[in-house]
């Protein structure tokens, strides 16, 4: 493989540093007009770069990791040599070594890409995500162990009055309101605090991308972390630093199931779980002003944890109001299908926007799997974007393999910051979907998913497309709760595995936890002490300089206890005044502050002096009595003894022994008639005292 290196960097070499006569993505995947394409293609013609766009992406690709210095890909491994029947963890433990295998066949050790970070391992997916440069692609490429390499995509939000448009009023749908379902909303963040969403949100998480050196990609994870299941891990992201989008995912769960009165999304009752999928990237690679879009790798992830979660939470449906790309039909090769098939085994739609680039053939991705639910746009009243009401907007991608519509312009709903704002796209036309889902999954709780897709596409409106003659149902939840029962639904439906025992999940946040009195204070620490929360899963710590908690000392601020009723606190400044509180948190929520408990850590001290010894007295010929003046601020001594007067060996048990706060010590052991050098130090918290002056002491001979 070095070989193979050699040559592409002299075939780009003589190219040039301009990169003059690059193919474009689209351009013609036959055409050979430049070195720069020959020299890619005697690389690419046997590798699997992918099955979407053939030669041209694989060219492309591999451009862009030239000229960029890395690009994000995802690898596909083989499965062949997996044991048949073995069970789920037995597959990702060979998986893992595969992969750990594969990595260090290529140079890259410690699972971490070319730029340090780790490697994007899945639980589902046979494969992972990384950042790599041209000459790891054609590596990865070549490896027998490997089925295909292709883009990492990053997909933006699907962006651009309706719960009456699709039947409901006051959100209520024959007495059905989602009560007791979840739907998982993978977006920018949920604000769990505004009035529509407060207790809403029983899980969260997020997953989201650092970049290379050369990609300026940020997490939008708390702290910068790539992966996150702690409270608050769902947090919007900043709008003023990452732009409007950051409050697209509160605006989407609002939407699913949003609960305040008069003003109710479509499963009033229902619950949310909220995943942050989105990473932020710099102007420009967003046509001037930064952005933020969900990398393919993250929103896998995403899904894996809905499904870790199913146990726990009777999970209607995932959203995902993203995506991009076209494709004029099913793309079954798409790394997201692995998942979206494995959540629909258990009864989860995951239902996915279609995209708004106003395509009357093709659809976004991944929108485009087959087992995914698609949904597209209409109108309930006529704007730019729409002839009228339930005629289907301008710009939502549609195609003769998209399943269904829901409404999607000038829809109100809850923003970030306690708002609320009227947006346009196929992201408003999803969550209506799964907040429907939620409803007929309250009503038909074993109902799977194509039962439940049929119900909404037998019964929804027909609705005509003027652009493409295409007709396709716009959901009607009342009418799909009817024919459902109709269709009289089984209590287990055929095919589909017994609901699983669902966990007991706490309907209320646990009450604050009284603070204790701090113990251990010391100069530069102290330990927090609170009394433990029997409904609590963990705790979470602020500690500050002053009683308001306006100056929090770094590390200390909302910092996640997961177990315990202690934490040592370090770091201080000596006489210094210090506050902290604590709250106490479940799936339920996070209680409200504790009692403030104050001290003050104690000044500093300094090191001792160097002690002086005394003569040593009652010499025999095996040992003699030794004995110092006390050191004022001293807690104890350390003694060595040697033969040698420059300490160049010690005897055994007399090196750097330490006698507590004694200020005497009989030596024994020792030979007759010997010279002995001895040494003193005195020591405290603040550090060790520089050696006594050393005296000597013979021995006796008799």
């Amino acid at each position: 493989m070095i070989g193979q290196h050699i040559v592409l960097m002299l075939a780009l070499v003589m190219i040039g540093g301009a990169h003059a006569g690059m193919p474009e993505a689209e351009g013609d995947p036959s055409a050979r007009a430049t070195d720069w394409e020959f020299a890619i293609d005697q690389f690419t013609s046997a590798a699997r770069l992918g099955h979407r766009n053939a030669a041209a992406a694989q060219r492309a690709l591999l451009a862009r990791a030239w000229a960029d210095g890395t690009v994000r890909i995802i690898v596909r491994m083989k499965d062949s040599q997996i044991k048949t029947g073995s069970v789920a963890a037995d597959v990702r433990a060979q998986r893992a070594a595969k992969r750990r295998e594969l990595l260090d066949a290529v140079g890259l050790r410690l699972s971490r890409d070319r730029s340090g970070l780790p490697v994007k391992a899945f639980e589902q997916f046979a494969g992972f995500a990384m950042w790599a440069d041209a000459f790891d692609i054609l590596d990865l490429a070549a490896h027998p162990d490997v089925a295909e390499v292709i883009e990492d995509v990053p997909y933006p939000p699907a962006l651009l009055e309706s719960v009456p448009l699709i039947g409901a009023l006051a959100a209520s749908f024959s007495g059905y309101t989602g009560l007791g379902q979840t739907v998982a909303v993978l977006d920018t963040g949920v604000d769990k605090h505004h009035p529509q969403l407060v207790g809403k949100v029983v899980s969260e998480a997020c997953y989201s991308t650092n970049g290379s050196f050369w990609s300026g990609v940020v997490s939008l994870c708390p702290n910068r972390v790539t992966a996150s299941t702690a409270v608050g891990a769902a947090q919007p992201c900043n709008v003023a630093q990452w732009g409007s989008s950051c409050h697209h995912g509160t605006h989407v769960a609002g939407i699913v199931a949003g609960h305040q009165d008069g003003y109710s999304g479509v499963a009033k009752d229902a619950n949310i779980i909220a995943i942050q999928v989105f990473s932020a990237f710099p102007s420009s690679q967003c046509g001037g002003s930064p952005c933020v879009m969900a990398y393919t790798s993250d929103i896998i992830k995403g899904l894996e944890r809905v499904l870790a979660l199913h146990q726990n939470y009777r999970i209607a449906a995932a959203n995902l109001s993203l995506g991009g790309g076209r494709y004029t039909s099913h793309c079954d090769q798409d790394p997201h299908k692995e998942v979206i098939d494995a959540l629909r085994e258990r009864g989860i739609a995951t239902i996915v926007a279609s995209g708004n680039a106003g395509y009357v053939n093709a659809l976004g991705a991944p929108a485009c799997v087959s087992t995914a639910v698609s949904v597209g746009s209409t109108c309930d009243t006529q704007t730019t974007h729409c002839a009228g009401v339930d005629a289907v907007a301008s710009y939502s991608n549609s195609a003769a393999f998209l399943d269904l519509l829901g409404p999607g312009s000038l829809i109100t709903s809850a923003v970030a910051g306690g708002g609320y704002q009227s947006w346009h796209g196929t992201s408003m036309a999803a969550p209506h979907v799964a907040g429907a889902w939620a409803v007929l999954k309250e009503a038909y709780p074993t109902a799977g998913v194509d039962q439940i897709l049929a119900a909404l596409q037998e019964t929804g409106k027909p609705v005509a497309d003027l652009s493409t003659g295409i007709t396709k149902p716009r959901i009607r939840p009342d009418a799909a709760l009817a024919w459902l029962e109709r269709e009289s639904v089984p209590v287990s439906e055929p095919g589909l595995p017994e609901p699983e025992p669902v966990v007991s999940i706490p309907v209320m946040p646990p009450q604050a936890p009284v603070a204790h009195p701090a113990s251990n204070v010391a100069a530069d620490r102290f330990r927090a002490n609170w009394a433990d929360v029997s409904e609590a899963l963990g705790y979470r710590l602020d500690v500050a300089t002053d009683s308001a908690f306006q100056s929090g000392v770094p590390g200390y601020l909302d910092l996640d206890i997961k177990n315990g009723t202690n934490r040592s606190v370090s770091g201080l400044t000596a006489g210094t005044s210090y506050f902290y509180r604590v709250r106490a948190y479940n799936d339920a929520g996070v209680s409200g502050n504790s009692n403030v408990q104050t001290l003050t850590t104690r000044d500093a001290v300094a090191a001792p002096g160097a002690p002086s010894l005394r003569a040593p007295t009652n010499v025999t010929s095996n040992g003699f009595r030794l004995s110092w003046e006390p050191v004022e601020g001293a807690s104890g001594y350390r003694l060595d003894i040697s033969t040698w007067s420059t300490f160049r060996t010690r005897l055994a048990g007399y090196n750097d022994l330490d006698l507590g706060s004694q200020t005497q010590r009989t030596v024994t052991g020792l030979r007759r008639a010997t010279t002995y050098y001895v040494r003193l130090r005195a020591y405290n918290a603040a550090g060790v005292s520089a050696h006594s002056p050393v005296i000597s002491v013979r021995t006796a001979f008799w």
